[in-house]
């Protein structure tokens, strides 16, 4: 999991910032009046346009486990804060309304594989102080900390790093911790597949540190093919570039 770029080309989507708007508006009235279930349209959030905007920021990579889905999985439009209710808890019951006025929020959008969110995240959502929940548009969600970090406007990387392909939270931090549990990353088949890849590395990596006595010209070669899986595998486009970062960070190359 690693912080996630969106650039200036990158604006809001129109549709959100046009209809979206007025839905939210439409929302807020029905509140006042007393409505507490909102009926969200998917046909705004999970917009073509939104959701290939959201495809090309993140290269198609899941915002949560970093695994490419384009090849077996459309992928979900995802709400870093649940639209229609949310839980504090694993057992808690769901509480109503959930953030209505973030459905169409720019911000609270995220593209992510449908194990993460739709197996795993769901509609829990807990945040560090409860009494300062947001259970409305009249409240703040600043003011809320959430448990689980979120990949835009966070750096996942202060808080989760890995132990070769298994994801492990910083010093044993709280919302690192939570945060690979409810949103499965370190399930046993991610764990698996990321494993194959970096058995790849470190097998290069090996090789290159055992030959230090080699002439000079073919030392140089075997650093410059390391060199370029440092290039190609740590950018923020690459899949499990998290945990790439964390094995340089801890084996850095040099000649």
């Amino acid at each position: 999991m690693i912080q996630i770029t969106r650039k200036e080309q990158f604006a809001t989507p129109t549709i959100l910032a046009e209809k979206g708007s007025v839905l939210v508006e439409k929302m807020k009235a029905e509140y006042a009046a007393g409505v507490m279930q909102f009926e969200i349209d998917r046909t705004v959030y999970a917009d073509a346009n939104v959701k290939a905007t959201l495809v090309k920021i993140q290269n198609y990579k899941c915002c949560y486990c970093e695994a490419k889905i384009g090849h077996i999985d459309d992928g979900d439009v995802e709400h870093f804060r649940p639209k229609k209710a949310y839980k504090q808890s694993e057992d808690d019951e769901l509480h109503r309304p959930g953030y209505y006025w973030l459905s169409y929020d720019w911000d609270n959008l995220l593209l992510a594989c449908t194990k993460c969110n739709g197996r795993n995240k769901e509609n829990l959502f807990p945040i560090m102080e409860t009494s300062v929940r947001a259970s409305s548009h009249l409240m703040n969600v600043g003011d809320e900390l959430p448990v689980f970090i979120h990949p835009v406007l966070e750096n996942p990387e202060l808080f989760i790093t890995f132990d070769n392909n298994v994801p492990k939270p910083i010093d044993g931090n709280y919302r690192g911790r939570m945060t690979i549990k409810y949103l499965g990353l370190d399930r046993p088949l991610l764990n698996e597949d990321r494993g194959e890849k970096l058995d790849d590395l470190k097998l290069l990596f090996t090789m290159f540190a055992l030959i230090p006595n080699t002439p000079p010209e073919l030392k140089a070669r075997a650093f410059k093919n390391l060199k370029k899986q440092f290039d190609t595998k740590t950018i923020e486009t690459a899949e499990y570039a998290g945990m790439f970062r964390a094995f340089f960070k801890k084996y850095p190359i040099s000649v």
